[in-house]
Parts: structure tokens; sequence; C-alpha cells
């Protein structure tokens, strides 16, 4: 790989992971809500 392409690349896996750890903070969010919406059913839950 010639030394120019570098910035390119690196650019490119910055980008990649940016969007990894937004996807990562998104699939957090939505296992949070699923568990407090399964504890809020087990509270109700005679």
């Amino acid at each position: 790989m010639p030394v120019a392409d570098l910035p390119s690349v690196a650019s490119e896996v910055r980008t990649l992971a940016q969007r990894s750890a937004t996807a990562a903070q998104e699939i957090k969010a939505l296992i949070d809500e699923s568990v407090s919406h399964r504890r809020q059913q087990q509270s109700a839950d005679p």
C-alpha cells in the first residue's frame, strides 16, 4: 500500500470506529429499555 493511502485508510478506520461506538450505545439503550420493561412487568404480576 502506498504511503499516500495511509491517511485515507486511517480516516475510514476512524469513521468505522465512531459508527461502531454509536451502534453499541444504541444497542445498550435498547437492552436497558427491554430490561426495565421486563422488571415493570414482573412487579405488576400477582
